[in-house]
């Protein structure tokens, strides 16, 4: 089964980052997991590559799997804070905004990612 990480990242206003990746869906930045990788190591490395920031990762992570054309897959979200503010999307991100939790809910592609988030942002 393919493996991959990523981060719902959460700046000092409260908001939330969403990128729409080069298949044109809205999501969180993520990653392929590299052998012999810590999860946390990928969530970092891919959030730094995708859109240049520095994250600091709490202990909750969630995930969920989905069918692909390849097989099986598993992604695996960290909810996270910014510890740097500045974007630079690399090519990979054609576009990204800072979002409340209501708005990131009507913009996001998938369901099954609607409701891992919802469940990991609950306060």
């Amino acid at each position: 089964m393919e493996r991959s990480a990523g981060a719902i990242i959460r700046n000092k206003e409260g908001k939330f980052l969403v990128i729409k990746g080069k298949t044109g869906f809205w999501g969180f930045p993520k990653g392929h997991i590299e052998a012999d990788e810590k999860i946390e190591d990928t969530v970092k490395r891919e959030v730094k590559e995708e859109v240049g920031l520095n994250i600091k990762l709490s202990a909750i992570s969630k995930s969920i799997e989905y069918l692909m054309e390849k097989g099986r897959k598993r992604n695996t979200l960290f909810l996270a804070e910014a510890k740097t503010e500045k974007i630079t999307p690399n090519e990979e991100v054609k576009d990204y905004k800072w979002l409340t939790k209501e708005e990131v809910m009507k913009i996001l592609s998938f369901d099954d990612l609607k409701e891992l988030f919802c469940e990991m942002t609950k306060k």
